[in-house]
Parts: structure tokens; sequence; C-alpha cells
């Protein structure tokens, strides 16, 4: 009997012990699952804080721009900055308009041949047409040896 009741203390310190681990399991389960949220939460945070330091960094750039455009234009050195540019776009400008010239010129000289090479293909078909018609008739006796059947 004796024996019965070590046995019976000992499968409720066990079934104790389950439930206890069961219950351990869940609160550990739960401190993972608020650790994710936080940590999703500090995620947004920095990818936040990152654009905004984007967009501060594209404005601190564009501020840099325009101060050393102010002092260059207090200097003077823009005016030759900006006539040298000036001077090279009209540059790039003619030459541009030149090859636009002789791409027109072109455009030109190969419509003609092809309107030479359209009207001597009309003319063959014409020829072969009237071959053709005469070789019905029987009169291909003008036709010479090579000539096209």
């Amino acid at each position: 009997m004796r024996e019965i009741s070590k046995l019976k203390v000992r499968k409720w310190e066990i079934e104790q012990k389950l439930n206890d681990n069961g219950l351990e399991k869940h609160r550990l389960h739960e401190k993972i699952r608020n650790y994710e949220i936080e940590l999703k939460r500090w995620a947004t945070e920095i990818g936040k804080l990152k654009q905004t330091f984007q967009e501060h960094e594209v404005q601190r750039q564009r501020k840099y721009k325009v101060q050393s455009d102010l002092t260059a234009i207090k200097r003077g050195s823009s005016e030759a900055d900006v006539e040298n540019e000036l001077n090279q776009i009209k540059l790039q400008k003619k030459r541009l308009v030149k090859a636009l010239m002789q791409i027109r010129e072109e455009i030109i000289k190969r419509e003609s041949d092809a309107d030479k090479f359209r009207s001597r293909v009309d003319v063959l078909e014409d020829q072969y047409k009237h071959y053709l018609a005469k070789q019905r008739h029987g009169t291909s006796n003008n036709l010479p040896n090579n000539a096209l059947p």
C-alpha cells in the first residue's frame, strides 16, 4: 500500500511538472511574440529614420548647390562657365543640324533609288507578261535562246 501511495504521489508530481512546463511554454511563447512585435516596430522606425535621413541629405545637397551657385555668381566665374557651356551647346547644335541635313539628303536619294527600282521592276514585269502572251500564241521566234521562260 505504501508503494501505491508513493507511486500516486510520484504521478501527481509528474503531472504538476507537466502542467508547469506547459504554462512556462505558453509564457515563453507570449514573450517571443511580444519581442517579435517590438522588433517589427523597431524595424519600421529604422526604415522611417533612414528615409528621413535620405530626404534631409537631398535637401542638404540642394542647399549646397544653391549656395555654391550664389558664391560663384558673386565671384563672377559663373559667367565664364555659362559662356563655355553655351558655346559647347552651340557646337553640338551645329553638328546635329549638319547630321540632320545629311540624313535628309540620304532619305531623298534612297527614295529616288527606290522609285527607279520600282519602275524598272514594273517594266520587267510588263516585258515578261508580253513574253508569256506571245508564248501562248506561239510567236516566240523573236526571243533569243537565253530569254526567261
